[in-house]
């Protein structure tokens, strides 16, 4: 009798020793050409906004869309963003990012011109 680990184990499992692990994609970060020509496509200051402060701080993008100006701690050069965590995004969770020199020149026009 074959046992209940046995029956629902997945032949194509990339745990088991001597398997060859499944293609993933890796993300590369942009360039600096890159960049720049993504910087000069931009036609609004909200796009420039977006493309070099989620590089920069690393925010994902319904972090950066939910971000208001109580998540910034000007002092202490942080966001604070709430997050999703837990099984089907029960739980929220606040996230502490840091706040580079450039995010921070950003997000203080962009919530001066708000």
């Amino acid at each position: 009798m074959e046992s209940a680990a046995a029956a629902y184990s997945d032949t194509n499992d990339a745990r088991i020793p001597g398997r060859e692990l499944p293609y993933q994609y890796v993300r590369e970060p942009l360039t600096a050409e890159e960049s720049d020509r993504l910087s000069n496509a931009c036609e609004t200051s909200g796009e420039r906004l977006v493309v070099w402060t989620l590089p920069e701080t690393r925010l994902r993008v319904n972090e950066l869309c939910g971000l208001t100006s109580k998540n910034v701690l000007w002092q202490q050069s942080q966001l604070r963003v709430k997050g999703e965590c837990g099984p089907y995004g029960s739980k929220t969770k606040v996230r502490v990012v840091p706040m580079s020199n450039l995010a921070r020149a950003l997000l203080e026009h962009h919530f001066a011109n708000r």
